[in-house]
């Protein structure tokens, strides 16, 4: 189903739903004039096209990539050779990186991944209590905004690191990363399990 008001001309399937959502940009729906995706994307160049009609295309970016992060899915990606395990076979100096929410296999692979979620699945609302050990509000996609910082950083290191750009894979599970902020509360129940704090 469209959302009200959402674009309707030249429809792309998969279209990413930011840029189909209002409000938009002076009140004129169109797939680049989500005010919202004109906030996140700010000062990105932007291509929009139905990559299983225009495979020529994509091939033709890829080829011209330095970097490219995919997020589509454990089989779409692989299937479109943009996912980390097949990208660097064709592209041997490109930088690929599958990031999804529970990693590209193993049995939450395919549960779809949003900040609020990930905090819940990974313990972040459990361990996270006011002063009075009581449950506090998360009102903030945190999840995304480490994801953001490490996938910055992973790219910059790649970068200027001393193997040059050499291709490479790399799968990123947001999970991981949550979960990896919690070591000081493992390790303290790990010495006292009925421990409050």
């Amino acid at each position: 189903a469209r959302a009200p008001g959402a674009p309707t001309g030249g429809a792309r399937p998969r279209l990413d739903m930011y840029r189909r959502r209002g409000p938009y940009i002076e009140g004129e729906a169109g797939i680049e004039r989500s005010a919202y995706f004109a906030l996140m994307n700010h000062s990105k160049g932007s291509a929009a096209f139905d990559v299983d009609g225009d495979r020529a295309h994509l091939d033709t970016l890829l080829a011209d990539a330095d970097v490219v992060i995919e997020n589509l899915g454990p089989n779409r990606g692989v299937a479109l050779a943009m996912a980390a395990t097949v990208a660097p076979v064709d592209h041997p100096e490109l930088l690929a990186i599958t990031s999804s929410g529970f990693g590209s296999d193993g049995p939450h692979a395919r549960y779809r991944a949003y900040a609020y979620n990930l905090q819940a699945a990974c313990a972040l609302g459990y361990l996270t209590r006011n002063q009075a050990g009581e449950s506090a509000e998360i009102d903030i996609a945190w999840a995304d905004l480490i994801a953001a910082y490490s996938l910055a950083t992973i790219i910059a290191a790649w970068a200027v690191g001393p193997q040059g750009n050499a291709g490479v894979g790399l799968d990123f599970a947001m999970a991981d990363l949550v979960v990896s902020h919690f070591n000081d509360a493992i390790a303290a129940a790990s010495l006292d399990p009925n421990a409050d704090d």
